[in-house]
């Protein structure tokens, strides 16, 4: 399960009773940003009375949405501790808010809760990155545990009112968006997802389970499927798995390493839209040997049918 169905967005509405406003409403810029020192100060006194921490604010740059307007991002942790043991504390859950920070006061936006744990990625949020004329915040969330599922990204835009949209990506439950890339260098940044249909499939080990990427594009208001654009991105990929098979030897211990390989190299084949050369690989690089026996060919038999199955329709 990935995080949009985990995580919960609510309005701002709920939040009208958190807003900070001083005494004199003609502020300097300094005083300002005192003001807002203050507000976060007893901000995180309420807050960590409910066993809430903050983790981090980012500061969306002047002149996105309103030259005028100050927004701030805020992200709270929810902090549990160990009862057996205090000193060990983990987060389940965050709260994302939006401010607007005028002469007037601290005033509530907009706000999103999750049951992961959230983080700004600083690099590229307050950014426009698909090109629509609007800044993007990018939230990067953690499940716990080491699966390929359990890190990923989130894409929110800021609408002119300061309200968080979050931007659809059109892909099944088993794809991770996991970063932003710019593949072509033309200033709009495509979203790279890992499939995790594949994580520990047909008996492999986890480190010599077989990966592919899917590469997502900005069209029409929401991210598709357009890895066909880019086969360069998945002949780099290939290159290097075609390189890692040199390294591994005829040992036993090798042997899940290897088909691990194999297998991507052909998934990364079918991804690019070219099923009929990665079937033609998979059949030269499994000619081994080693895979002549009767368990080892009713194996790769198996992973074939699978691997038909799954692409089927799609």
């Amino acid at each position: 399960m990935i995080q949009t169905q985990c995580a919960q967005p609510f309005t701002a509405a709920s939040h009208q009773d958190k807003s900070f406003a001083p005494d004199d409403p003609q502020k300097s810029p300094r005083d300002i940003e005192e003001m807002w020192e203050d507000f976060i100060a007893q901000r995180s006194v309420e807050f960590r009375s409910q066993g809430q921490e903050l983790s981090n604010i980012f500061r969306l740059p002047l002149g996105y949405l309103d030259e005028k307007q100050d927004y701030r991002i805020v992200v709270w942790h929810n902090i549990y501790s160990d009862e057996a043991d205090p000193d060990i504390h983990w987060v389940e859950g965050s709260l994302v808010e939006v401010y607007t920070l005028t002469p007037w006061g601290v005033f509530p936006i907009s706000a999103y809760s999750s049951l992961d744990e959230m983080s700004i990625d600083a690099s590229l949020s307050g950014r426009d990155i698909n090109g629509d004329g609007l800044p993007e915040i990018i939230l990067s969330g953690f499940k716990g545990g080491n699966g390929w599922g359990c890190e990923y990204i989130q894409i929110f835009q800021i609408l002119p009112d300061g309200e968080m949209k979050e931007l659809k990506i059109d892909h099944s439950s088993e794809l991770a968006p996991k970063e932003l890339k710019d593949l072509n260098k033309d200033g709009i940044y495509e979203i790279i997802a890992i499939n995790t249909h594949w994580e520990m499939e047909f008996d492999l080990c986890h480190a010599c389970s077989p990966g592919v990427w899917g590469v997502y594009v900005w069209q029409d208001g929401k991210y598709i499927d357009g890895s066909k654009k880019f086969p360069q991105f998945y002949d780099h990929a290939i290159a290097k798995l075609e390189s890692h098979l040199s390294d591994l030897t005829n040992d036993p211990g090798d042997r899940q390493f290897y088909m691990g390989a194999v297998i991507s190299i052909l998934l990364n084949y079918i991804q690019k839209g070219e099923a009929v050369q990665g079937w033609a690989r998979f059949k030269t690089l499994t000619d081994r040997p080693e895979f002549h026996n009767k368990e080892s060919v009713r194996w790769i038999q198996e992973i074939k049918n699978d691997i038909t199955n799954y692409y089927k329709g799609k």
